[in-house]
């Protein structure tokens, strides 16, 4: 019956655990989808205001560089962990009379701020000071979304990581019991008289016969 249980919740366990990485799967497309539809709701916005400016300052040039948006998503899935982080992309400027355009320097945006101890997660309002007026309701609903998945994707990992341990316990345990099984119950049949509970009874004591009295000849 013990071997019976252990093994039925094993499978139980192994069972959740393939739940929860389809799930972990689900979460992890929904941030790959999340990245696209931010640029391309980004690029839609950068030619409009590329458009605006351009006709205010009558130089498509010159608007397109004006309208230049540094803040970038990055969606990473690796070692089993989801990141979904931001950066920014700015072109260093050239010394005179250097040849080129310049290097790119890419900086991550850090986590809180600099007054909260909070690494769990991106403090709005600074990151929003990294964006651009024209994209500030775009970052705002992107960063929401992202972190409830980083949110989501943790709580998997936390029951994951439990089911795991509750599954080794079991496997460690299963052995002890299948292996204990057989010696226990040939041992209790031969010193059944030693334990309480499957003790024989006891002899049935004898009826003395009072019909007749001692001095009876």
């Amino acid at each position: 019956m013990i071997t019976n249980i252990r093994s039925n919740s094993a499978t139980l366990i192994d069972t959740e655990l393939r739940i929860i990485e389809k799930l972990q799967m689900e979460i992890d497309e929904e941030a790959k989808a999340l990245r696209e539809q931010y640029y391309a709701e980004k690029e839609h916005l950068y030619q409009k205001e590329v458009d605006r400016l351009t006709g205010e300052l009558n130089d498509h040039d010159k608007a397109r560089g004006r309208a230049y948006a540094p803040l970038n998503l990055m969606v990473r899935i690796e070692d089993d962990r989801l990141e979904i982080s931001w950066w920014t992309r700015h072109m260093a400027k050239k010394a005179k009379g250097a040849s080129g355009t310049g290097h790119v320097i890419k900086r991550r945006v850090p986590w809180g701020s600099g007054r909260s101890k909070d690494q769990s997660g991106y403090y709005l309002p600074a990151l929003l000071r990294h964006a651009e007026k024209w994209e500030v309701d775009l970052v705002k609903r992107v960063e929401i979304h992202a972190a409830t998945l980083r949110e989501a994707r943790t709580g998997l990992l936390d029951i994951r990581g439990r089911w795991s341990v509750y599954r080794r316990i079991l496997d460690r345990d299963f052995q002890v019991a299948v292996d204990a099984v057989a010696p226990v119950a040939s041992e209790a049949a031969a010193q059944a008289e030693e334990h309480p509970l499957v003790a024989p009874a006891p002899h049935a004591r004898e009826v003395l016969d009072v019909s007749q009295g001692e001095n009876d000849d």
